[in-house]
Parts: structure tokens; sequence; C-alpha cells
């Protein structure tokens, strides 16, 4: 499912940041953006809108009475620098409270309380195989696979992943100069990856074994990434550490 978002901020810089943070999520499909909360008002009430994110001081009318006077709110996230509100925007029943600078950790979690807050969203059957993670294939021992994300499908080397991070639904596929984000879930992308290579270290992490810097306790080093090596995960991950040993 795509959650139609528009963007309500007076500060271009505000928005420009919204925007590409919304790119990089593939439920989310900006409709608009706006420079006042006036200038909303009729995209609000002529097409159905999921998800708002809103600022709070804005010039004529602010976020929280333009939020007062909408009958039926979608899912609110308020985008501000001021911290006073907060009380206040949450008696309004809010899906989150966001302070500037706003960082895309923060703002990912943003948006994936609005899927928990949306019981139908989170039970679409949106076939994993067919059209977020498709089927791993091998051309003169390259694998590859496709996978849904930015509202596109790309093609993504094996070889190239660093590491894959497991977010409740979705997941982060780091690769050396850009991440992924995709809706399906570890276990089915290890199902996909060569065994000789791929394992999973952590409830939350797969990591490709050719791209380890270096191993102290139970942290891995991949590029500046520091990634725990779970106990339940160790056994398998140094069996196969030592099938590429040369020091025996």
């Amino acid at each position: 499912m795509l959650y139609k978002c528009i963007i309500i901020d007076d500060e271009p810089l505000a928005r420009e940041l919204l925007e590409g943070y919304i790119q990089q999520v593939p439920f989310l499909q900006l409709e608009q953006t706006f420079a006042s909360a006036i200038e909303a008002s009729l995209t609000i009430h002529s097409q159905t809108i999921d998800l708002i994110f809103l600022d709070i001081e804005m010039p004529h009318l602010n976020g929280l009475d333009f939020l007062r006077n909408l009958k039926h709110p979608p899912a609110i996230i308020f985008t501000t620098a001021y911290a006073e509100y907060a009380l206040e925007a949450f008696n309004l029943n809010v899906v989150d409270y966001l302070l500037k600078p706003i960082i895309f950790n923060r703002f990912f979690q943003a948006v994936n309380k609005v899927i928990k807050s949306a019981p139908e969203a989170i039970n679409d059957p949106i076939p994993m195989t067919n059209s977020n993670a498709l089927e791993t294939n091998s051309v003169e021992n390259e694998t590859y696979f496709f996978i849904k994300t930015d509202h596109k499908i790309v093609k993504v080397l094996a070889h190239d992943i660093l590491f894959i991070e497991g977010l409740q639904k979705y997941v982060k596929i780091h690769l050396p100069n850009e991440v992924l984000i995709s809706l399906t879930s570890l276990s089915h992308l290890l199902d996909k990856l060569p065994s000789s290579n791929f394992t999973r270290i952590h409830r939350s992490y797969i990591i490709n074994i050719a791209h380890i810097d270096s191993i102290q306790g139970n942290t891995i080093t991949i590029q500046n990434h520091h990634l725990p090596l779970s106990q339940g995960n160790r056994s398998a991950f140094y069996d196969l550490i030592a099938s590429k040993r040369l020091d025996g």
C-alpha cells in the first residue's frame, strides 16, 4: 500500500529535506508540497491524503490551528523546531513529533508508526517474491536480484552488498555508495543469497563476509559500521569464517 502524503512547511530547505527522505521510503508517495497551511486546505478537502508532514510555526495559520479545523484529519507528523508544543500536539492524537534538524532514522521511525496505527495496511497482502524482492539469478557466477525501492525496481549485485539491516517489515540494504530500503524480510533475502558469503550475525543483520574489515570480540567491522555478533549466531559465523582462513 502506498501512503499519499503532503508537506506543509514555510521553510524551503525543510521541504526539500523531507522530499528527499520521502523519496527513500518505498511506501510513501509525495503528492504536493505547500508553503502554508492555507495553500494546502483545498488539496486536503478535494483529494484523499493519508499523511501530512506539518510544521507548526507558520504565518497566518499555524499547524496546530490548522489541525484543529480538520474534521477528519489524516495521519499527522509534526515537523518543527519548537519542543514546547509537544504536549499540545500529542493531545491532538498526532502520530509523532519530529524536532528539526530531522535525521533520516528518526523520520523513518515516525513513518513506521503510521503503518502500526493502520492495521488494514499491515495486513495488506504484498507478495514479496513478485513485487518487492524478486528471484535471485546467476549469470557467469555473478548473483543478483531485483528489489522494489523508491517506486522503482532496481538490480542489486550480491557482491556489492556490505550488509543488510532489518527494520520490522522493511530492510535497509547497505551498498558502498547508497542504502536501499524495501518492503521484505531478512529471512526472505537470506534464502536468496549465496550461503558461501552471506550469513546472519544477529536478528537484525545479515552480512557479506567478503566485506569484513575486522572482528573483535562480538563486534564485526565493515567499513565504518560496527555490527553486533549475537551469541546464537556465533558458531555458524565462525564456521563460515574458518572455511576462508589460510592460517589454519
